[in-house]
């Protein structure tokens, strides 16, 4: 579902007659302080500047994680040992930082002693697994399953320890803003760690085939009258509160959800054509990341895009009977008379089935990173 959800997850901009706080060039309107907090993670220097910790917080988390050894005696990281231990001190240093300065700090000290130690044991075991099953032409498969791993073990402590522990009404928009602290400081630094892999080490890559494929059926839509594409986002529209996904969305969300689907597929104020070309905007934005990796600097929605796509490609990766072509083959053939709808609601189910089929991390990585996306582009301000 997330796959086809993607074109529509940034439709929510300022030209859409709904009031909506994101633009494909700009950055995420949620305040002040937040900005504050999240820029901190945007720096060229981001692995030197934990400003918000003080020394001692800096050394302990450092000491904490490399006196593990995580990568003793495993071949699969000569030479990339610094490296994964860099990431690991980057992502606790963002996340302990920001629960610092949030009204529920104690949670830092349960990071740190409970949450981590479990969470580097894991690293190990995933390490240990990529290790025995690599070879030279799935190297970028295992070290990116690997980051994408390792980012999921902390989107699991915001699952469980957030989400699951603090159910208070008075606290909801606490705990809430929080998590969406987190889960774009996570996204940020696996961006970075995932350009860092392929500038300097030489990984880079090689399957993107969920990429290409939402590429060539936006080209074709924006291509269309919008009255066609105002056709299929009807099919969209009626298959996409079906989903078990859109059942998880909070109230707020799924009603804003909703008003700006039925704008879209319904009225005739909106240039449907005008926000499907912002989207493609995006996607071909991390079509030029993939074949030129740098460290450019990216607005927030843009890096949630990039980093979904990212997780579908991966999942797709080993997967050669691709959901999508079959869909492809029905929307290339579309009219607005035809019967697409069906092959869009077996598409969403199909994608639906490879998310979840993933290891348990990965699915929480993904839903977390699309539940924010949707939360800081479509929900009023508070």
């Amino acid at each position: 579902m997330v796959f086809i959800t993607i074109i529509f997850l940034v439709l929510a901009i300022t030209k859409c007659s709904t009031p909506v706080k994101v633009s494909l060039q700009g950055q995420i309107s949620v305040g002040k302080e937040v900005m504050e907090t999240l820029s901190h993670f945007m720096d060229p220097d981001l692995t030197n500047g934990r400003r918000s910790m003080t020394p001692h917080e800096e050394n302990e988390i450092s000491k904490k994680i490399t006196s593990k050894r995580l990568c003793q005696d495993l071949p699969l990281c000569d030479g990339r040992s610094s490296f994964v231990d860099n990431y690991l001190i980057l992502l606790t240093t963002a996340v302990n930082s920001i629960l610092k300065t949030s009204p529920i700090k104690e949670l830092s000290l349960k990071l740190f002693y409970e949450d981590l130690p479990q969470i580097l044991r894991d690293t190990r075991k995933i390490l240990k697994s990529a290790n025995a099953k690599v070879t030279d032409s799935t190297e970028f498969y295992y070290w990116n399953s690997i980051i994408k791993k390792i980012s999921g073990k902390f989107h699991g402590f915001l699952t469980l320890t957030l989400t699951e522990n603090f159910k208070d009404p008075e606290k909801t928009n606490n705990v809430k803003n929080i998590i969406q602290k987190i889960v774009t400081a996570l996204v940020i630094i696996e961006t970075k760690y995932a350009n860092k892999l392929c500038i300097e080490h030489r990984i880079c890559i090689k399957s993107f085939e969920c990429t290409k494929a939402l590429h060539r059926i936006l080209e074709k839509l924006t291509n269309l009258p919008d009255n066609s594409i105002r056709s299929f986002m009807k099919h969209f529209y009626e298959a996409l509160f079906a989903t078990t996904f859109y059942s998880r969305l909070n109230i707020v969300t799924t009603k804003e959800f909703q008003v700006i689907l039925n704008n879209l597929a319904f009225s005739n104020n909106v240039s449907a054509k005008d926000l499907l070309q912002s989207v493609q905007k995006s996607v071909e934005m991390r079509l030029e990341l993939i074949t030129n990796p740098s460290d450019k600097q990216m607005g927030y929605d843009v890096i949630l895009i990039h980093i979904i796509l990212s997780d579908l490609d991966h999942f797709y990766s080993k997967n050669k009977q691709f959901s999508f072509y079959n869909f492809i083959k029905y929307f290339i053939d579309w009219n607005t008379e035809g019967t697409l709808g069906k092959h869009l609601r077996k598409l969403m189910n199909d994608i639906g089935h490879e998310v979840t089929a993933q290891p348990h991390e990965l699915p929480i990585k993904i839903t977390n990173e699309v539940r924010v996306f949707l939360e800081l582009t479509i929900d009023p301000d508070e």
